[in-house]
């Protein structure tokens, strides 16, 4: 794994006439972890969106994101970093599955855009990242509809899928959004085991602040689209700079560490 330094400058987005980023600044090194916090609407997002090359047609974009040093906003560097060494596993990543295909015709489908893995090839490397990531049967989820399948073991695999070209940086969007107590830790653990493994640094947006202050390095606050606050988990939960990021913590009743 190469080592990785991703940074952002002054960043703004706007959609038509609305702009929904303001002056975003900040940075992340190989194997770093960083949560992005706040509530819906505020431009979580939209800032992965742009991470990841993939804002929807009338966005503008201004300011900087480098790459390992290289500048890649309005380069084609973007679009090849895109689904590559950037990934990104989006809200409810389960409805992203084709209903007609098999798990197994995904992981091909995927494995033919970026090499030329013949099916048998890629049955075996679908297989065994499923069992990498603790999934039970592997060989029959690859047989299986997406609709045959629960929400968890969905997520799972939409994760594998994001893994499979082997990224330097993980992008997930609301990753515990409708998963009970049992599968956000089950989903902490595979995070925190992927991070020990593959050294790949992740950014993680969430409104749950009691699992983004056990699951990464850094948290940023983001309020109507800046950056108000960006502290340690410890030292965010003990010494909030902001009324918001208080506000969010006491909603979340998060225990103390």
């Amino acid at each position: 794994m190469l080592s990785l330094q991703l940074t952002v400058k002054n960043l703004s987005v706007n959609y038509n006439d609305q702009q929904i980023l303001h002056d975003i600044n900040f940075s992340v090194t190989a194997g770093q972890s960083i949560g992005i916090l706040g509530g819906s609407g505020n431009g979580k997002t939209t800032l992965l969106k742009t991470l990841a090359c993939s804002l929807p047609a009338g966005a503008t974009v201004s300011g900087s994101i480098s790459w390992n040093g290289s500048e890649i906003i309005h380069k084609k560097l973007h679009e090849k970093l895109r689904g590559s060494q950037i990934t990104m596993l989006p809200q409810q990543p389960g409805d992203t599955l084709f209903p007609l295909h098999t798990i197994k015709k995904h992981f091909y489908l995927l494995l033919q855009a970026y090499s030329r893995s013949d099916k048998e090839a890629a049955d075996q490397k679908a297989a065994s990242l499923l069992a990498r990531l603790q999934l039970d049967n592997p060989r029959q989820i690859l047989n299986s509809y997406p609709y045959q399948l629960s929400g968890g073991i969905k997520q799972r695999i939409c994760l594998a899928l994001c893994l499979l070209p082997q990224p330097q940086l993980l992008l997930a969007d609301e990753p515990t959004a409708g998963l009970d107590v049992v599968a956000q830790a089950e989903l902490l653990k595979l995070l925190l085991s992927l991070r020990q493994t593959r050294n790949m640094s992740m950014i993680i947006t969430s409104h749950n602040p009691g699992f983004l202050l056990q699951a990464v390095d850094n948290i940023i606050i983001l309020h109507r689209g800046s950056i108000i606050e960006i502290n340690t988990p410890k030292q965010l939960y003990r010494q909030p700079q902001t009324e918001y990021t208080r506000q969010l913590l006491n909603a979340a009743d998060c225990y103390r560490l």
